[in-house]
């Protein structure tokens, strides 16, 4: 299997068609977008991603942070949550949370950490 199959997940078509774009690129497989936590989740189950770059805010009942550790858990997946919304809302969600992912406010401080996180990860 490669080692640089991404999911995306990302309920803005523009912003998830721009990380895509980015993504592929730079020499990474995108194997699909979901927008609601609940397509996140069964899209993991289905393509076996070897990562997730997730959005915190999705739209449907389950969120980012909620889809991202359903992933973890059923699957060990590593997933990097990003957001251009303000953190602190969501930092005690985070805190509860059980993986080793980070989040960041600003769009370009949400690549630089995207790339360093993927960088770091398909080493």
């Amino acid at each position: 299997m490669s080692s640089n199959r991404i999911l995306v997940l990302e309920d803005e078509a523009l912003v998830a068609s721009d990380i895509k774009d980015r993504l592929t690129r730079k020499g990474y497989h995108v194997l699909g977008v979901a927008d609601t936590g609940e397509q996140a989740v069964a899209s993991a189950r289905e393509l076996k991603p070897d990562v997730v770059l997730s959005d915190i805010r999705l739209t449907g009942e389950m969120d980012g942070i909620e889809a991202a550790d359903c992933i973890r858990r059923e699957l060990d997946t590593p997933v990097v949550l990003l957001t251009g919304a303000e953190v602190s809302g969501n930092a005690a969600k985070l805190g509860r949370s059980h993986h080793n992912s980070h989040a960041s406010s600003a769009t370009s401080s949400r690549w630089r950490l995207a790339r360093l996180q993927l960088n770091l990860f398909f080493r």
